[in-house]
């Protein structure tokens, strides 16, 4: 779908305050053991036409004042291109919008390029699917760097944030409890870790949830 464009009416009330939904493509390019959404291993380019993009942020900020976004990609930087190419259109809009929303960590401590890329985009706020900081245990569902690497990456990409960009910089990590040789010896680990390297920040922490029956969208642990 090369367009995502939302057209909202006067009668949806929309504040200048408010955090609207928005999307850059559709699916997503990885296929992690644990989950249940149905459109994974996508292959190619399915991004949003760069213009639709222009037209839908411009729009809402004309009609309503709205500059802050949430951003329902399961994974919005599985490609450099992809974040350099709405950024160039963010340089183009009269105003500064900003963005939230999934940021794969392992691909951000690799290509840390495209940190700036993010930046020029004002794409501050990152919810991290770590799943586990135990390797083993992030391995077998399909994310394997080491932690060591992975836990320094993020202290960096959080202090690259906080120095080059804006306070406003949020990092979210999210763990799941419960996945293939995690152990409660584990578990502490990462917890520890998070305590005294990412309390100013934000951490959820998830049980592993494996759907069953015939109605249920199924992962690759569900069989």
């Amino acid at each position: 779908m090369r367009s995502l464009l939302i057209k909202y009416e006067d009668r949806d009330f929309i504040q200048p305050d408010e955090w609207l939904g928005i999307e850059f493509s559709r699916g997503c390019k990885f296929a992690c053991d644990f989950c249940n959404f149905p459109v994974i291993g996508v292959k190619g380019d399915y991004t949003r036409d760069a213009e639709d993009f222009f037209i839908h942020v411009n729009e809402l900020y004309d009609r309503f004042g709205v500059k802050s976004y949430c951003v329902a990609d399961e994974t919005f930087n599985d490609s450099t291109e992809k974040i350099i190419k709405f950024g160039n259109v963010v340089q183009k809009l009269s105003f500064l919008p900003t963005f939230i929303g999934f940021i794969r960590a392992d691909l951000l401590v690799s290509r840390a390029q495209d940190r700036e890329e993010l930046l020029i985009m004002n794409f501050i706020g990152h919810y991290y699917g770590i799943e586990s900081f135990n390797t083993r245990s992030a391995k077998a569902v399909g994310k394997g760097m080491p932690a060591e690497k992975i836990q320094q990456g993020l202290i960096d990409v959080k202090n690259y944030f906080q120095s080059n960009g804006t306070k406003s910089f949020r990092g979210d990590i999210s763990i799941i409890f419960g996945l293939p040789y995690d152990t409660v010896d584990t578990i502490l680990k990462s917890h520890k870790w998070i305590m005294e390297n990412w309390s100013d920040q934000s951490v959820q922490y998830f049980p592993l949830e494996i759907p069953i029956g015939e109605l249920a969208g199924k992962s690759k642990m569900s069989v």
